[in-house]
């Protein structure tokens, strides 16, 4: 996967987070969850987007990492909103799966570009 088609998956999957839990926001049980998630899963895109203008290694691994931690939040936040049964559905399956995967692939590069730098100080 090149670098702006991941781009292009985070910014993808964070429009589907906030079309998902518009009507979730609107209820007062809900709203903190649909809130919390949101966020998440755009800055999530956002960080990962900020990657692409980072200023040195460091910085693009710092913005790389997180990016990761905001997948990994928004998969929590999406599997809270699930076993507390406050939202249901194979949309919400979805979602989950996404944040997931998005999460492994974040990880997987961030150990890779960590890896390199470390090569590339000896």
């Amino acid at each position: 996967m090149t670098p702006a088609e991941l781009r292009s998956r985070a910014e993808v999957f964070a429009v589907a987070v906030v079309k998902y839990t518009n009507p979730l926001a609107e209820k007062v049980l809900t709203r903190g969850f649909a809130d919390q998630v949101r966020r998440s899963a755009t800055s999530a895109a956002q960080s990962y987007a900020a990657c692409t203008i980072a200023k040195s290694r460091r910085d693009f691994i710092s913005k790389l990492r997180l990016a990761l931690e905001e997948a990994d939040e928004s998969a929590r936040w999406l599997r809270m909103m699930r076993d507390s049964e406050l939202a249901k559905g194979p949309d919400l399956d979805v979602l989950i799966r996404e944040a997931t995967e998005l999460a492994a692939i974040l990880g997987a590069s961030c150990a890779t570009a960590e890896r390199n730098e470390r090569m590339n100080k000896r």
